[in-house]
């Protein structure tokens, strides 16, 4: 059946990918001919898109393959192609505006979203390269003035959580833009400054700053309110898989359950990714209930379940038992002091709990598990602190 569902996506890919070379080449050919009237200039610009829609279906499928398109967009090739039209439609829209109000910030940001950085680059520059081409005003210095600040944009968003805080990357990115075209624009070409040269990237500004508000607003509102919706399914103790595994193994459950609480303690207090993190608490060691001995054990279920992309990183990183995150830190220390304690209680009516933790992190001190990890001391001193802060939740164990 999952079989059958993936051919269907991949024919509906790739006829959705027939149509979009056709639709772009079309309208930059008719563009170029009727604006410029150069046979030898539309045989240009339309091989330009030809190369560029190869060059992004390319990367788009072969993120899928290698599992690093960003926030699950794997399936919402549709959405990306539809962004990707209404780029090049908005590339050509901006031949005929002043070159202060070229939205191009707002392209970059949003392809990349609905993809990955890499994709929203290299979309991004050749909507910019087609826009030069035409215009009159596309010279390399404004040709700068947007990639770098495309550039800039993807750079300050990459990477958001699920809480989706974007305060500080939407000022920060505008005025980049504000600060390339006031640099560009008004103090290299004119040696007499005035309020008025300044007047383009004040509105400029604030046009970028409305249109980015509108683009996280709505990319919020289709991709992370539904990404919290599936997160806060997967980690609801109702969940099927839960249920299923309570009904199975009920030592196993509760297990995942004790590991999943410290989780999220520590994954709150050092402000990690929080649900991906808790998510990967509750499910990791069902590979090993599965008697698979890699992660390749839990991607039937994956598939199944609809994992987020961030939980499945994670969640292999901990069935490998790989400290190669902080999250999976979190997870794995969570788990062995779990386990430890639990083992210890079945052999001794009196445990020393601070004893036992203060074991685990020596052991993993002295190894050499966290030489990939970017986890601080500080942050190892507080886990072991938060842990053994814990002393009457280990006597529930009991």
């Amino acid at each position: 059946m999952q079989i059958e569902e993936e051919t269907k996506r991949n024919r509906s890919n790739l006829l959705v990918s027939c149509f979009t070379v056709i639709f772009t080449s079309l309208a930059v050919g008719i563009m170029s001919y009727y604006y410029v009237q150069s046979w030898t200039e539309t045989i240009r610009n339309v091989i330009t898109i030809l190369l560029g829609d190869f060059i992004v279906i390319q990367l788009w499928f072969h993120s899928c393959v290698i599992d690093s398109l960003d926030y699950n967009n794997e399936k919402r090739y549709f959405q990306f192609i539809l962004l990707y039209c209404i780029g090049l439609i908005s590339s050509i829209v901006f031949v005929f505006l002043p070159r202060d109000s070229w939205l191009f910030l707002a392209i970059f940001v949003s392809l990349a979203m609905y993809s990955n950085s890499v994709i929203g680059v290299t979309a991004g520059g050749i909507f910019l390269t087609i826009t030069c081409l035409f215009s009159p005003a596309g010279t390399i210095s404004v040709f700068l003035v947007y990639f770098i600040g495309g550039l800039v944009g993807i750079a300050l968003f990459y990477g958001l959580d699920i809480n989706f805080r974007i305060g500080m990357p939407l000022l920060f990115s505008v005025l980049s833009m504000f600060m390339l075209e006031l640099a560009y624009f008004v103090i290299f070409e004119n040696q007499n400054l005035n309020f008025e040269l300044l007047m383009m990237p004040i509105i400029s500004f604030f046009l970028n700053l409305v249109v980015m508000f509108l683009v996280l607003k709505l990319f919020s509102n289709s991709q992370m309110y539904k990404l919290q919706d599936k997160y806060l399914d997967i980690i609801d103790p109702e969940f099927p898989l839960l249920v299923e595994m309570k009904n199975q193994n009920i030592d196993l459950y509760f297990h995942a359950i004790h590991t999943a609480y410290l989780t999220d303690r520590i994954a709150r207090k050092l402000e990690l990714n929080l649900q991906a993190a808790k998510g990967s608490a509750y499910y990791f060691r069902l590979a090993r209930e599965n008697e698979k001995n890699n992660s390749a054990g839990m991607l039937p279920i994956e598939e199944q379940y609809q994992f987020p992309s961030d939980l499945k990183i994670i969640m292999h990183q901990c069935m490998e038992g790989k400290f190669l995150s902080k999250e999976s830190c979190v997870v794995l220390l969570s788990d062995m002091v779990i386990s430890k304690i639990t083992q210890a209680i079945r052999i001794s009516s009196s445990v020393n709990y601070d004893g036992e933790i203060e074991a685990i992190f020596a052991s993993i001190r002295n190894s050499i598990r966290l030489e990939s990890c970017d986890i601080s001391i500080k942050e190892l001193n507080m886990m072991e602190r938060i842990y053994k802060e814990e002393r009457l939740y280990y006597d529930f164990l009991r």
